[in-house]
């Protein structure tokens, strides 16, 4: 339910900001005990828990070693399970095996092992996914909003966003980065260490290797003032972008704004007011089997315009598994 995602955010923010606070908390104290080495980064300041964990007995060191394993192996695996999972609902309402969906996650490991024996480095690579996150991170959330939001003055409301601002939000957000990189005159990406030449097209400022105002060679990317404008001005531009957009679509077209520009048939629904008017919907035959239409699905969707439910029960509906549950027979008493 939503109380339940909103429960979830908000435990899942205290967690993540104390686990941020504890790491924050040792790289002060590393850089407290040696502030030479760090600042002439023979010591680098993101692996400054590492640097305290060294003087250590060798227990501590096995345990953080079991902890990094689990750590990383269950984040890949709930990874590999939800996205299994996603493709499998689908594969099976559209009458096909599951186990194409385990081919297809096969698929996905023979290119991480391909990538991995780049030997791209992990803080890059990371660096590279929590800035595509900060792309779209605020129109994803923005867009669960369902309702205009009242600013208390005049009436304004700022609009809900549409599925059209949402996702021209987040276009907003790579554009963004794309524009950092041409104002930090950043061309290419490449190795602060080996040399190693990661991109030289327009989206090689996502691997954040900024280079230094006189030109010399690359400052530290966790720690560069660049690089923090750049976390900050992403997100907030693509979310300000959402609701531009947003509105602007919903004053050029109106109600219709709020249906999906993008329709994806694998709602096997006939009651979807969406499928039903491109054709898409499913209906069951004699047999109660799933057949696709084959004409366009012309009754009146209500739900959609008005807000009202359709209590038609000439109509099949869709159980919560999926499945389509025939209209019942009629029986004369």
């Amino acid at each position: 339910s939503d109380k339940d995602m909103r429960i979830g955010f908000l435990l899942g923010a205290v967690l993540v900001t104390l686990i941020m606070l504890f790491f924050g908390v040792m790289g002060m104290l590393a850089y407290a005990n040696d502030r030479e080495a760090y600042d002439t980064f023979q010591k680098l300041a993101y692996l400054s828990f590492f640097d305290l964990l060294l003087p250590l007995p060798r227990a501590w060191h096995y345990v953080t070693l079991a902890l990094l394993t689990t750590l990383a192996a269950s984040s890949v695996d709930t990874l590999q399970n939800g996205l299994s999972a996603v493709l499998s609902r689908d594969l099976v309402k559209h009458g096909l095996s599951p186990n194409w969906s385990r081919l297809v996650i096969v698929g996905f490991n023979i290119a991480a092992v391909v990538q991995a024996a780049d030997r791209f480095e992990v803080v890059p690579l990371f660096l590279v996914a929590d800035l595509v996150c900060a792309t779209s991170v605020g129109p994803l959330f923005f867009g669960l909003i369902k309702h205009d939001i009242p600013l208390g003055l005049f009436d304004l409301k700022i609009p809900a966003p549409t599925e059209l601002g949402a996702f021209l939000g987040c276009l907003s957000g790579i554009a963004t980065v794309m524009v950092n990189g041409e104002i930090n005159d950043v061309n290419k990406a490449v190795n602060p260490y080996t040399g190693k030449v990661y991109d030289k097209s327009a989206f090689a400022y996502f691997w954040l290797t900024n280079t230094k105002s006189d030109g010399t060679p690359y400052e530290c990317a966790l720690c560069g003032t660049k690089t923090m404008v750049t976390f900050i001005v992403t997100p907030l531009i693509s979310t300000a972008a959402c609701f531009l957009f947003s509105a602007i679509d919903i004053y050029v077209g109106g109600a219709r704004a709020r249906e999906p520009f993008l329709v994806v048939p694998r709602l096997d629904c006939v009651e979807d007011g969406v499928l039903d008017k491109v054709g898409l919907a499913k209906k069951t035959d004699g047999d109660g089997v799933v057949a696709p239409s084959t004409d366009v699905v012309t009754k009146a969707t209500p739900k959609l315009s008005s807000g009202e439910d359709d209590d038609d029960d000439d109509d099949d509906h869709c159980l919560e598994d999926g499945r389509i549950e025939p209209p019942p027979s009629s029986s004369s008493n």
